[in-house]
């Protein structure tokens, strides 16, 4: 992996985890719960991105790979989504605000 995929995952396992004992001190369990599901998904999507560069950058074929790798993301999401509100029945706002919040562990790995 990408040296700087893993800082991005820390980054954001770290994000996940302040974001999530926050709104557990605050909110309680369930809040706790969503918050985590959320930042993994945001973390997993980092990680098939991570892997889909890898393999164009190998491949020489990276638009190909960025572009497979953008549908990947986005149907993972949806399909965790779906499974977080219609099976899991988590709470969506702590879910979707610690979701968006990973997404600054891009930010904070930048050289």
């Amino acid at each position: 992996m990408v040296e700087g995929a893993q800082r991005c995952l820390v980054a954001q396992l770290i994000i996940t985890s302040i974001a999530a004992g926050g709104l557990w001190l605050v909110y309680g369990v369930e809040f706790l719960q969503a918050s985590i599901y959320g930042g993994l998904l945001g973390m997993l999507n980092t990680f098939i991105l991570a892997r889909r560069v890898n393999r164009g950058i190998a491949a020489e074929d990276l638009l190909f790979h960025a572009r497979l790798g953008q549908f990947e993301r986005l149907a993972v999401t949806i399909v965790f989504l779906v499974l977080a509100f219609l099976r899991l029945d988590l709470l969506p706002l702590p879910l979707i605000l610690t979701l968006s919040l990973t997404y600054l562990g891009y930010f904070f790995t930048d050289k």
